[in-house]
């Protein structure tokens, strides 16, 4: 597919994102079935590109908090949406190691930044999902449920919540940011994620 005709599908969705700012699960569901009927190829690496992506749109929010790299799943210098190269590790030890790093330091939430540690996560589901040989999102793409486990959230929500400062679900989140980041997802990351390498 072409970015010009993935934009035009992602487009019509903007309209779909609801009161909160969030773009809900059974909407970002439909977006990629609709994506998949019109594609001769498979959607898989797309979808992890466009995880990457937004694990690298909301990097600078982990810095301004912490200054330092994590140790692994993290943004080279450099990186931008564009360009979504990680440090990918291929060590599913490492993940686990990352994932205790996250929850000793950065959990996401209160009275953490909820913010910086929702960046921190999506690196590190964004190396999930780079890790993966099969279409995970049917099952791994969650609500944002406060109570569910942060593991299960899709790293774009991950970014989502950290640019708006928590859950949808919360009062005191932004919605203004939070519709801004899903305005960027489908207008800009989707269709450059999508497009085949030949565009």
């Amino acid at each position: 597919m072409e970015s010009s005709e993935i934009l035009e599908v992602s487009r019509r969705y903007v309209d779909r994102i609801d009161d909160r700012g969030e773009l809900p699960q059974p909407v970002r569901r439909e977006l990629f079935e609709e994506l998949r009927a019109l594609s001769s190829v498979d959607l898989w690496p797309g979808f992890q590109r466009l995880q990457a992506s937004c694990a690298v749109y909301s990097w600078p929010l982990w810095r301004e908090e912490f200054g330092e790299d994590l140790p692994f799943a993290t943004p080279v210098e450099g990186t931008t949406w564009q360009y979504p190269e990680l440090t990918f590790t291929e060590d599913e030890g490492e993940l686990a190691d990352l994932l205790s790093f996250l929850d000793d330091n950065a959990p996401v939430a209160p009275p953490n930044r909820p913010d910086a540690g929702a960046a921190g996560f999506a690196c590190l589901h964004a190396n999930t999902y780079a890790l993966a040989d099969d279409f995970l999102m049917p099952r791994d793409m969650q609500d944002t449920d406060p109570d569910a486990d942060p593991q299960a959230w899709e790293a774009a929500v991950l970014s989502a919540m950290a640019f708006a400062g928590g859950s949808s679900l919360d009062p005191n989140t932004d919605e203004h940011a939070r519709r801004r980041f899903w305005s960027w997802y489908l207008l800009e990351a989707t269709p450059v994620a999508f497009a085949t390498p030949e565009d």
